[in-house]
């Protein structure tokens, strides 16, 4: 179990650094939800088990076979070397033997620090670390519902989708997996033109029909390994503002250059404003950087019949590499057969 945590531990951060980088050049490519995608490279390997191969294929029976040979290749040479006289005993005298002295030496005494079981404490600080971590976010996310809903009233209903307005809301927010949610700023929808509010709307249902919600709260195990680990902090960022560009891209599928422009001023108007814990609010990621890679993203053209094949194509080929990086066991039975075969081979001394 510790092997495997510690392989899903590097693996995953590995791929994770290799989405940070590859993340901007799919963006243009092959546009936002292209670069979306990617993010569920380290999630598949997250949940990839142990893969158990055959003892045929363990390394150790290459290494036994090679330890056999040179071995035997020792050997004869030991039987082709020549012997050597002993030395002649020496007659008649007889020397003194001197007394022996057994010298039993005293093992110095362990200094403290080394006495404490680094590798199981660190393990414990890992593990526990992970879990207050999801208690974290579980906890604040829980408590950002309550205070929502407390003071919100219900506008109107989408299908499952329940549309509330929330003094307490600053931009338009979708949150629930199974009671699932829209929170719009408290009259928003008597300020807003009919235009402006059906973008806001549109946009957080994206969110409720895409399944962008449960993909957050099913990637909280996986940040939860990484919790003491910058990289991840940095994922984390990147992939809720590519969640936010690709929910972008499927609102404006095949919408003209003018409805484009008024969705991105309706996107920059929300900027500045923080996200909530587990929730997709319109206003993305604190911080410009985000919204102003979201507007040049609405900015791209559509991405062709040709490029989306293409897209497809790598993306199953990646697919495809995860298990390459998965951890790899092989049969106990296996390994037995090959020590004793390695033990009846090697010449044992007269």
């Amino acid at each position: 179990m510790t092997e495997w945590l510690l392989d899903t531990l590097v693996m995953t951060g590995a791929l994770m650094a290799l989405v940070l980088l590859l993340r901007r050049p799919v963006a243009r490519c092959f546009g936002a939800q292209a670069a979306y995608a990617l993010w569920l490279l380290p999630a598949l390997r997250f949940v990839m088990p142990p893969l158990a191969l055959p003892a045929a294929l363990a390394p150790t029976r290459w290494l036994a076979g090679l330890e056999v040979g040179v071995a035997q290749t020792s050997a004869r040479a030991g039987e082709a070397s020549v012997a050597l006289p002993a030395a002649p005993e020496t007659a008649g005298i007889v020397l003194a033997a001197e007394p022996v002295v057994d010298l039993v030496p005293v093992p110095a005494e362990p200094e403290p620090w080394m006495q404490i079981p680094w590798t199981s404490a660190l393990l414990m600080v890992w593990l526990t670390g992970a879990l207050a971590f999801l208690v974290w976010r579980t906890w604040n996310y829980q408590m950002m519902r309550r205070q929502v809903l407390a003071d919100a009233h219900a506008v109107a209903t989408a299908g499952r989708v329940r549309i509330v307005e929330s003094p307490l809301v600053a931009a338009p927010l979708a949150f629930g997996v199974f009671d699932k949610v829209v929170a719009l700023p408290f009259g928003f929808l008597a300020r807003a033109d009919s235009e402006t509010s059906d973008f806001a709307i549109a946009h957080e249902l994206e969110h409720h029909a895409g399944g962008d919600l449960i993909a957050i709260m099913a990637l909280q195990p996986l940040f939860a390994l990484h919790w003491f680990n910058p990289l991840a902090w940095a994922s984390w960022r990147a992939l809720r503002g590519d969640q936010e560009a690709a929910c972008d891209a499927r609102v404006m599928a095949g919408r003209d250059r003018a409805e484009r422009a008024r969705y991105g001023q309706l996107i920059a108007s929300f900027a500045g404003h923080a996200p909530l814990a587990l929730a997709a609010p319109m206003a993305g990621g604190r911080g410009g950087k985000p919204i102003i890679q979201r507007l040049r993203a609405l900015n791209q053209a559509e991405t062709g019949p040709w490029r989306k094949l293409a897209a497809r194509s790598l993306f199953a080929l990646a697919i495809v590499a995860v298990p390459m990086t998965a951890t790899v066991s092989y049969a106990a039975r296996g390994q037995d057969d090959v020590a004793a075969a390695t033990d009846r081979d090697v010449p044992q001394p007269p």
